[in-house]
């Protein structure tokens, strides 16, 4: 693994233009999955986590629009957490996560994804 991946938490931020990835409420297969994916990998890459316990909605937010890509696992969402998740669905480079099939997240994000590596982008 590069030294050039930087784990991120709130409050921070970092403002560069390196490939900047946000994972929401990473369910602990979802964090393996990225980490045996970055493992290889020699480009940079900020990688933000917001893991559901912390309160800072507006950072949040902020990050969700300052990152290149968004990963959310709405099976782990907390009763908070899920009531921003249709905002957070509604950008076209939110990638999500779920085995609810009660729900149709089609209609707002056809971004849907079984393992992380599947994903396209970086």
């Amino acid at each position: 693994m590069t030294d050039k991946i930087k784990i991120i938490t709130s409050p921070d931020l970092i403002l560069d233009q390196t490939y900047s990835i946000l994972a929401v409420a990473p369910s602990q297969e979802l964090k393996k999955s990225i980490e045996n994916f970055i493992v290889d990998k020699k480009k940079p890459l900020n990688l933000y986590f917001y893991f559901g316990n912390e309160n800072d909605i507006k950072w949040l937010l902020t990050t969700a629009k300052i990152v290149d890509m968004v990963l959310i696992d709405l099976d782990n969402l907390d009763e908070r957490l899920a009531k921003f998740s249709g905002y957070l669905m509604s950008f076209p480079y939110t990638y999500y996560k779920t085995s609810d099939e009660k729900v149709d997240w089609s209609i707002l994000n056809a971004n849907r994804f079984y393992d992380f590596p599947d994903i396209k982008g970086y």
